[in-house]
């Protein structure tokens, strides 16, 4: 299993993600399903190197007023909030969470972490999910670790892998229907680096909760 990766350094390299033009859950054939106990407050703390404070962020799940899924807000320490859209959906044994832009509480696109701003071409970022003892544990796909997926798997139907405009990152964009790219889920060869959340009740008080210069 790979080791917990930094998330504020995986946050700043918005294309090291496996991204799709179309939601990787099938829409029509309704996958999208409901997480039990994922509703409510997350957080995900990581030792700060030099033995300084702890880098935060928090996760906040709560169920969409219409249709399935969740409003997934993200906070990050001197950061506006982000809004993103957020399905569950199965893939053989494995859960995943797809996520895509919705709105962010600030009054500048300069204030939204970068990561985030993937978000606005638009696109749909895949997590793996799962429950753990302590909590939920998010997982981040290696864009590499999916092409080697991908190159080793004796498919006839595979997504096409598109220039991304926007990053000479080595991120991965696919296009193709939502079942086409779901292979790439399907053959994704390793454990993911998983994120531990905890819960809590309430946001620390250093996150920033109104708009910027609020």
């Amino acid at each position: 299993m790979k080791l917990l990766l930094p998330l504020s350094c995986l946050l700043l390299f918005s294309s090291c993600w496996v991204r799709s033009i179309e939601p990787f859950y099938q829409v029509k054939d309704r996958d999208s399903i409901a997480l039990e106990g994922l509703t409510g407050l997350w957080i995900h703390v990581e030792e700060a190197p030099d033995d300084g404070p702890p880098e935060l962020t928090c996760f906040e799940f709560g169920a969409r007023q219409e249709g399935p899924g969740y409003d997934m807000t993200v906070y990050q320490s001197g950061a506006s909030a982000v809004i993103l859209e957020a399905h569950v959906f199965q893939v053989g044994d494995q859960l995943f969470l797809d996520t895509s832009f919705d709105d962010f509480l600030g009054d500048d696109l300069e204030d939204v972490p970068m990561m985030f701003l993937s978000h606005i071409q638009p696109v749909h970022l895949a997590w793996a999910i799962r429950r753990s003892d302590a909590g939920i544990e998010l997982g981040l796909l290696d864009p590499d670790d999916a092409r080697a997926g991908l190159a080793g798997a004796s498919l006839t139907d595979v997504p096409r892998v598109a220039k991304d405009p926007y990053s000479h990152a080595p991120g991965l964009l696919l296009t193709g229907p939502s079942a086409s790219v779901q292979r790439v889920l399907e053959q994704y060869p390793k454990e993911p680096a998983w994120l531990r959340l905890r819960r809590i009740q309430a946001l620390p008080d250093s996150f920033r909760t109104s708009p910027a210069g609020g």
